[in-house]
């Protein structure tokens, strides 16, 4: 999984509207699959003690989907952020997300609330 690093996370502006997390190929193959639409958990962490913050209660759904990504190509997945933002103490943060079904996990991104 790839971050949109432009992407704006915080209290003090306006959130991004654009994607944010893509499944890239990063293979040497085509990469076909007819699973239905992934989802991509986004977990909050504080960067000072690495502790994860609560988790909320989170409702997704999806339809059918299916992906064929050659080498390189990338795509977005919608994701669900499972801390509420606006609910924590202003510091720094890290975000990671995970789409449990296919096994990934995101390199952790760095934010300041």
């Amino acid at each position: 999984m790839e971050w949109d690093d432009a992407v704006v996370f915080g209290r003090t502006r306006p959130p991004s509207t654009r994607p944010f997390l893509f499944i890239a190929n990063q293979g040497d193959a085509t990469w076909l699959d007819d699973g239905g639409e992934y989802w991509a958990f986004v977990s909050v962490f504080s960067a000072v003690t690495g502790e994860r913050m609560p988790n909320e209660v989170v409702a997704i759904g999806g339809v059918g989907r299916s992906y064929r990504l050659s080498p390189g190509e990338r795509v977005s997945v919608p994701a669900a952020l499972m801390s509420e933002l606006g609910a924590l103490a202003p510091g720094q943060y890290e975000l990671e997300a995970t789409i449990p079904e296919l096994n990934l996990r995101s390199r952790r991104k760095a934010i300041e609330l």
